[in-house]
C-alpha cells in the first residue's frame, strides 16, 4: 500500500489552555492521524484511496513528524502591506500558473482539478502579491501565493475547511477554530508558520469564536469564510 504524506502539519494547543487563558485550541489534523503536542495517533487508510490522483489527494503516512520548516516570526501586530483588495469574480487574478508543482508541497495546480473561488491582492514591501483560495472537490480548499510576480506557495491549509482569519506583519493566519486548526503562510518567501507561540501571538483575539472580519485590513469588512 502506498503511503503518502500531509503536506501540511498544524500547531497544538492543550484544552487547559483554552480553559486558562482563552488562547484557543490547535491540533494538526490530516487525513490519516492528528499530532496534538508532539504525539502521533494513526489510523488505516482506504486503499481504494490510494489509486486517485496525486493532484486530487492529500499526501498521507501513518507517521507524524514535526514540521521542519524554518521559523519566521513576526515583530509586529500590524499587517505591513497595503491597498489590499477581495476579487470573487471572472477578474481574479493568477497566483499560480497551470502545471506549477510547489517544491515544498509537492502539490502540483492544475486548472481542471481546482477551482479558485477568491482572491486577495495587494502591495507588500513595495511589490505585489497574490493570495488565492481553490476548491478542490475531493480535498476541500488549497492555497495559491504568488508574491513580485513570482509562485511562491501552492498547498493545502490547515484543515479540509478553514477562514481567513488575520493578515499580520507580512503573514497571513488561517485556521479553523471549531476543528482548533492554524496556519500562517508568509506572502513575501512561502514559509509555514505553526509554532503554537508563534500561532497565538499571530491570532489577534482571544478565545475560540472566530472574528466577524478578517482582522489587520483597516476600513474593510471582507467575510472570513471563503466561498464554497
Amino acid at each position: 500500500m502506498q503511503k503518502r504524506t500531509w503536506g501540511i502539519g498544524v500547531a497544538a494547543v492543550a484544552l487547559t489552555c483554552l480553559a486558562m487563558t482563552g488562547c484557543g485550541t490547535m491540533n494538526n489534523h490530516s487525513s490519516s492521524s492528528v499530532n496534538t503536542l508532539g504525539t502521533a495517533q494513526t489510523k488505516s487508510s482506504n486503499p481504494k484511496q490510494h489509486k486517485k490522483d496525486k493532484v486530487e489527494s492529500h499526501p498521507q503516512s501513518t507517521t507524524v513528524s514535526s514540521p521542519s520548516f524554518k521559523k519566521n516570526p513576526t515583530k509586529t501586530n500590524i499587517f505591513l502591506g497595503k491597498n489590499v483588495r477581495m476579487i470573487i469574480n471572472s477578474n481574479m487574478p493568477k497566483a499560480i500558473s497551470n502545471g506549477y508543482t510547489d517544491q515544498q508541497t509537492k502539490l502540483t495546480y492544475s486548472k481542471n482539478k481546482f477551482q479558485a473561488v477568491e482572491s486577495f491582492t495587494g502591495i507588500l514591501n513595495n511589490k505585489t502579491f497574490i493570495l488565492d483560495f481553490y476548491k478542490s472537490a475531493s480535498n476541500g480548499i488549497a492555497v495559491g501565493i504568488s508574491y513580485n510576480h513570482q509562485p511562491v506557495y501552492f498547498g493545502w491549509g490547515p484543515s479540509p475547511v478553514f477562514d481567513i482569519l488575520h493578515f499580520v506583519g507580512d503573514n497571513v493566519l488561517l485556521g479553523s477554530p471549531s476543528a482548533g486548526a492554524y496556519m500562517a503562510i508568509n506572502l513575501v518567501n512561502g514559509q509555514l508558520i505553526t509554532n503554537t507561540e508563534e500561532i497565538v501571538a499571530l491570532k489577534g483575539y482571544s478565545g475560540l469564536q472566530p472574528p466577524k472580519y478578517i482582522l489587520g485590513l483597516p476600513g474593510t469588512h471582507y467575510s472570513i469564510q471563503i466561498p464554497n
